[in-house]
């Protein structure tokens, strides 16, 4: 019963009632059970809510005034009138009575009568705490009627109860001879319990014994690990809980064989390990997403794609992350709800915004992965196609150019021939010597240009070839070879040329794609020139050379990477509006320009082939700068 709690919070202040009649209210009140107070006539003078609840009275006045001794049943009236009066001579009295509430319920209570004394030892008041014990007295009775039922239910149960007393066990069921793997009781019964424990758990079940000898606690459930009467080691889930067995303590223990679920469980960690880590040393990007399109995991090659980090990402949706660029960000939230929705879906492309790289394009992958507790992930595999998207433009654009190749090629071929057709048969009509001279003349213009053609397509050719040969580079050869050839154009001798090279750092490349590059780009410095001279200077022929103030500056420099080499002049330059065009195919920026347009598409195709790069300065009027970059494959 209940009461005595609040009789020793009384007894601990003897000067409650007076001193402190507050707390002395609260703690009636406040009072889960019936409290109630009597006065020298039996009769209720005080009742809580609780008393109230219990007799399922309307209210207090239902029992205010009423006998205390006409609650009961009537064969208990008389004794519970004299067991008032003992209460009054400062007797605390123990009573038990049934009776029937205001709804005609029929209970059953436990109560104390406590006498209230004041300062003069003399009783006052008599403090009723009243406990209903009908449901327990219920079960009593039903306990005997079914004790030999839950014995079978005890015997038959899957769960394994064991009771041990005094550190001995007293009993097990068949379950527990099954999970100890004894043949009969008389294996474990007298058996120290504790030496069914596992070591390495045996200090933890101790503290807990410990914990219900002293303390009467019903212990949690925790896993451990038993050890069978044949040396096996078990997985074991317990709880325990204080009894009386036989009269005497003892604990009563339900034990749980969890081995195959521990395996279980191993083998699903096991196996989520494996998927972790193969997800981690995979070299594609693997990520995964909730329902709501956060972020849940984002592997090492993910990182590496994205140029952001896991701890960065983690928790963030799609546009909180900022991996993508715009458009591309549209189309994975959509495939993303697409996906969610139970819909298969093929690979997608998606640009991705890396910091560090200014255009990375990735293959998506989507997967929808099911798991049992209803929620769903969906998983994205990205494989950087970077490469293959450039080789696929290069490819479209190398189409392109191969049909304008060749139309312009057939042109450039035919004209300079049919204009050769028309001279030879004028020639063979022409009786004049002279007149035929000049058709002659005319005629080696022709052979002049259709030769050009022819060579312009050859180095198209040569720069497409597959494998550069890859050679010990002589810079000051190869520069002074493209002068020597050169020096036939039309106004070389109006160009002086500066030539600096370092190359004392050896370097290695292809010799006939260098002499490609240089000759095209001086090439087209001395076709495009602007001579100048001085306003005091005469052009003067020295030797068969004249000199004016236009120049073309060359300067190469080797380094352990690479070669730089930059070629100047002070010529006409390229108007901004088409210095972009410049290194297409066929394109003439200048209406100077003559030539089939090849060379600068042919300086940039050889430079690429090289894996180098090619930047192009100009104003017009003040003159072009070529910067190139060729990497040394000194290997």
């Amino acid at each position: 019963m209940a009461g005595p709690d609040i009789l020793s919070i009384l007894n601990k202040d003897d000067d409650l009632t007076f001193k402190n009649s507050q707390r002395y209210k609260e703690l009636i009140e406040n009072s889960a059970l019936w409290v109630f107070e009597l006065d020298v006539d039996g009769k209720f003078i005080a009742v809580n809510n609780a008393g109230i609840e219990e007799m399922e009275a309307k209210n207090q006045s239902d029992l205010i005034g009423v006998d205390f001794a006409s609650i009961p049943e009537a064969e208990s009236s008389e004794k519970i009138t004299k067991l008032i009066n003992q209460a009054w001579k400062g007797k605390i009295i123990d009573l038990e009575f049934k009776t029937r509430t205001f709804k005609s319920n029929d209970k059953h209570f436990k109560v104390k009568l406590l006498p209230l004394k004041d300062q003069d030892n003399k009783v006052f008041r008599i403090l009723g705490i009243a406990e209903d014990v009908s449901r327990m007295n219920d079960l009593l009775e039903k306990l005997g009627e079914r004790e030999e039922h839950f014995r079978d239910i005890v015997e038959l149960s899957p769960i394994a109860i064991g009771i041990h007393s005094d550190g001995l066990m007293v009993y097990v069921n068949q379950a527990a001879l099954n999970l100890f793997n004894a043949k009969s009781v008389y294996e474990v019964i007298g058996k120290p319990a504790i030496d069914l424990v596992h070591p390495d758990y045996k200090k933890i079940v101790q503290k807990r014994l410990n914990k219900i000898t002293k303390k009467g606690e019903t212990l949690p459930l925790i896993e451990e690990k038993f050890i069978t009467l044949d040396g096996q080691i078990v997985d074991v889930e317990v709880t325990g809980k204080y009894i009386k067995y036989n009269g005497k303590d003892a604990t009563l223990s339900l034990i749980r064989d969890i081995t195959e679920q521990k395996k279980a469980e191993k083998a699903l960690i096991d196996s989520e390990k494996k998927y972790s880590d193969l997800v981690k040393e995979n070299p594609d990007a693997i990520v995964s997403l909730d329902s709501n399109g956060c972020f849940l995991s984002f592997n090492p090659a993910a990182e590496i794609l994205t140029g952001s980090t896991s701890k960065n990402v983690m928790g963030k949706s799609f546009e909180d992350a900022k991996l993508l660029k715009p458009k591309s960000l549209e189309r994975a939230l959509r495939e993303f709800t697409l996906i969610s929705s139970g819909k298969d879906r093929k690979p997608f492309e998606l640009e991705i915004n890396n910091v560090r790289k200014p255009w990375i394009i990735a293959e998506a992958n989507p997967k929808l992965i099911k798991q049992k507790n209803g929620e769903n992930i969906v998983q994205f595999t990205l494989r950087e196609i970077t490469e293959r998207k450039l080789m696929e433009e290069e490819l479209k654009k190398s189409n392109e150019e191969l049909a304008a190749f060749m139309y312009r090629a057939s042109h450039d071929l035919r004209a300079p021939l049919r204009s050769l057709l028309g001279l030879i048969d004028l020639i063979k009509m022409e009786k004049d010597a002279t007149v035929a001279d000049q058709y002659i003349q005319h005629m080696l213009t022709s052979v002049s240009k259709l030769d050009n053609s022819i060579e312009d397509l050859l180095a198209v050719t040569k720069a497409n070839k597959v494998n550069p040969d890859i050679v010990k580079i002589n810079f000051k050869e190869i520069v002074k070879n493209s002068l020597k050839i050169l020096r036939n154009l039309e106004n070389h001798k109006m160009i002086s040329f500066n030539m600096n090279i370092n190359s004392k750092i050896s370097f290695y490349s292809d010799v006939s794609f260098l002499e490609t590059i240089f000759d095209n780009v001086i090439s087209n410095a001395i076709k495009y020139h602007k001579v100048e001279l001085n306003s005091n200077q005469r052009l003067k022929s020295v030797s068969n050379k004249r000199i004016g103030n236009s120049y073309v500056k060359i300067n190469v420099r080797t380094y352990e990477k690479e070669a730089r080499i930059k070629i100047e002049d002070n010529g006409l330059g390229i108007d901004d509006a088409v210095k972009d065009k410049v290194f297409d195919m066929f394109y003439r920026g200048s209406d100077r320009s003559f030539g089939t347009g090849l060379g600068l598409y042919i300086v940039k195709n050889t430079v690429g082939r090289l894996r180098g790069t090619i930047e192009l300065k100009t104003e017009l009027g003040k003159g072009t700068t070529i910067l190139i970059r060729i990497p040394n494959n000194d290997s």
